[in-house]
């Protein structure tokens, strides 16, 4: 065809077709009820907007940026979110830090932008304070370093809240036995042990 070619019905073609490598004509906009196949790439210039799902392979990846340095995928086993390029990795609300993510370093966990717990080469670090519900396993040292107008408190609670013992066990590799050093109760006695026997116990008057 020389010119334009417009069609106002059904185009119907008996013959052999011929495949068009290139349309050089601007296109506004296409609308398609159906499906589009393209074996190559589909190049577009502008906004997209998709109105269902984007639907993708497994391995077939999401790419963001020249290199790509972005890339989001499935391998049919497990999801990825690939930092391949240059720069740092950050999952933002909105402008706040969520999560930072820095090339071959730190990884850091924020609240409400606020830094709470970072990754450093021999550990972590966490800033404010450390809650939890179940045991806290210390396979080193713990070091205790305050001001000194601070205090070292270990408190239990029962289900009221009421604060009762405090007791400081010494348990074997397999916590299946264990031997009291120091039972410290509020408002009552602190008692010292030898081998899980008591020895020395504070009372209201002096000790026993």
């Amino acid at each position: 065809v020389g010119g334009a070619l417009t069609v106002t019905g059904n185009l119907t073609v008996n013959g052999t077709t011929t495949t068009i490598d290139t349309v050089v004509t601007a296109i506004d906009s296409i609308a398609v009820d159906g499906d589009i196949t393209a074996g190559g790439n589909l190049n577009i210039t502008g906004v997209s907007t998709f109105g269902d799902n984007v639907d993708l392979g497994d391995n077939d990846k999401l790419r963001f940026g020249d290199g790509p340095d972005l890339q989001i995928y499935h391998n049919g086993s497990h999801s990825y979110i690939d930092e391949t390029g240059t720069g740092n990795l950050y999952i933002r609300n909105g402008t706040k830090n969520s999560i930072w993510c820095q090339s071959d370093g730190q990884v850091n966990l924020y609240y409400n932008d606020d830094k709470k717990f970072e990754t450093t080469s021999t550990g972590a670090t966490v800033t404010g304070n450390l809650a939890s519900t179940g045991d806290i396993d210390i396979f080193g040292e713990l070091n205790f370093a305050t001001p000194s107008s601070k205090y070292i408190d270990f408190y239990t609670k029962d289900a009221l809240g009421s604060v009762f013992s405090i007791n400081l066990r010494l348990v074997n590799h397999d916590s299946t036995s264990f031997h009291t050093a120091i039972s410290a109760i509020r408002d009552s006695g602190v008692t010292l042990y030898y081998a899980n026997s008591a020895k020395l116990t504070t009372t209201l008057n002096g000790a026993t």
